[in-house]
């Protein structure tokens, strides 16, 4: 691929100078196969092996069905929370709207005399003469 680009366009794809195909150093490497650790070599190890892998994959799936079960509760009670708070907030902005509104129809009238029947109603007997005498004489005290 490399000499048909130089056959083609005489020069280096990458740096642009010009380039020959006797320019070109060929490296041979020798093709290494790794081989097989001696404690696989047979069914029983392999089995083994296998056997491993599984229960690590399956410790593995444990734990992150855990650890979502967790997050699932956290998130739960988080949104609960989240709820509660909004429940709270509408009610206090409700009656705090509900004051505001009371609070306007208010109204205040001079002299003492109110039309609504809201007054309160006082006896007109006072105090008997003895307790009168009591509450004087523990004041001078």
């Amino acid at each position: 691929m490399i000499e048909a680009y130089i056959a083609e366009n005489g020069k280096d794809p990458v740096t642009g100078e010009e380039l020959s195909t006797d320019d070109l150093v060929e490296l041979k490497t020798a093709r290494v196969v790794r081989p097989r650790p001696p404690t696989l070599t047979s069914i029983p190890a392999l089995l083994s092996t296998f056997q491993n892998e599984w229960d690590a994959l399956a410790l593995e799936t444990y734990t992150l069905k855990q650890q979502l079960a967790q997050t699932r509760q956290e998130l739960s009670t988080a949104l609960y929370q989240h709820d509660a708070a909004m429940r709270v907030i509408a009610r206090l902005q409700r009656e705090r709207d509900e004051a505001r509104d009371a609070l306007s129809k208010v109204t205040v009238s001079a002299g003492g005399t109110t039309s609504n029947g809201d007054a309160m109603q006082i006896d007109g007997q006072g105090l008997p003469q003895e307790i009168v005498e009591k509450i004087d004489a523990t004041q001078q005290k």
